[in-house]
């Protein structure tokens, strides 16, 4: 009788040793693939974000308002804080407007605002605010002239947030920046960081540059 009872027998130790080893072969092999297309995802959404600016822009250029496109083309500000070269044209940028992309304190300047002290942006900046749905921050100037609540604060207002965070270049994308080429005087897209004035790093829209693609 007792020979007739079939036995269940378990894993042996070394069995369950060389399952484990497999396994942990697999990962680190399957790891940094899934970890390269999680980040490039990232980043095609930072992209994607950045051709919505631009569209913005380019459908605020296109308002026919002379005081708008006036401020597009900042004729009533002096200021060159901010300037930089087009990485794809070699045309001189000015910073016209711009926006975190993460969080800085509290979510400072989390909506676009001008790039610049003064006025001489704002009537451009506002119907690009219009063109992005961001009308809350539309006629504050620069974020210390609102008043409190400030209204480029707050992580709920943040609506476009940066996806892709990791080190690039010796800079951590923090925001972007709308440009205008002032030869062409048509609008560029940048991620970049704030250190004084506002400089653009990483060109999203149009052709992407490199480190996005």
């Amino acid at each position: 009788m007792t020979n007739n009872i079939r036995k269940n027998k378990g894993f042996s130790l070394v069995e369950l040793i060389i399952v484990i080893a497999i396994m942990a072969i697999l990962s680190a092999a399957i790891a940094p693939a899934i970890i390269r297309y999680i980040e490039k995802s990232r980043k095609k959404v930072d992209v994607q974000t950045g051709k919505v600016i631009y569209e913005a822009a380019c459908y605020a250029m296109a308002c026919g308002d002379d005081e708008v496109e006036d401020a597009w083309m900042n004729t009533a500000n002096n200021e060159r804080d901010g300037e930089m070269t087009s990485t794809l044209t070699g045309h001189k940028l000015r910073p016209v407007a711009w926006a975190r992309g993460v969080k800085v304190g509290n979510w400072q300047n989390s909506l676009f605002k001008c790039a610049h002290n003064g006025a001489g942006e704002q009537p451009f900046v506002d119907e690009f605010l219009d063109a992005l749905a961001q009308d809350a921050s539309k006629g504050k100037g620069n974020s210390w002239d609102s008043g409190s609540p400030n209204a480029y604060d707050g992580e709920s207002l943040c609506l476009c947030p940066l996806k892709y965070g990791k080190k690039m270049n010796g800079h951590y994308p923090e925001l972007w920046v709308v440009y205008r080429d002032v030869v062409t005087n048509n609008p560029e897209v940048y991620i970049g960081y704030k250190q004084g004035a506002v400089k653009g790093v990483w060109r999203i829209w149009p052709e992407t540059c490199k480190e996005y693609k």
